[in-house]
């Protein structure tokens, strides 16, 4: 894959990365945030910074499809990653949000590296209970 673009957010040195690439095989854009950091919070603000950064430059190009992955890479403190249901919540609001006001639905695949990972979307929210 092509790197097209790199982006750096948070606290740290490189607490948020996002790895913008073109799939060979595909075509598409994907974009890849990793996150780490020694508060949630922080870590959180970075990764919802870095999904309205890649999607007000990106959203608007017909071969990214609207899903962009979230990786907490394994040096984050458990602590840290205990909060990452409320990210996902946070996610889906702003995919909601995507919804109704932006070119095209975002949706998102949260994981921990290594693991699968859930795919996260606005849609969960207006399903019934």
């Amino acid at each position: 894959m092509r790197l097209l673009d790199r982006i750096f957010k948070g606290s740290g040195p490189k607490d948020v990365v996002t790895a913008v690439q073109r799939n060979p095989s595909t075509g598409a854009t994907e974009i890849r945030i990793t996150a780490t950091g020694a508060s949630f919070a922080a870590m959180s603000d970075g990764v919802l910074e870095a999904v309205m950064a890649a999607y007000n430059k990106y959203s608007a190009r017909k071969d990214f499809d609207g899903q962009m992955t979230i990786v907490v890479l394994d040096e984050t403190p458990a602590a840290v990653r205990s909060g990452l249901p409320s990210l996902k919540e946070k996610l889906r609001g702003v995919s909601l949000g995507s919804m109704t006001q932006g070119p095209k639905p975002l949706r998102f695949l949260v994981k921990e590296e290594g693991t699968e990972g859930e795919l996260v979307s606005g849609a969960d929210l207006l399903k019934p209970k």
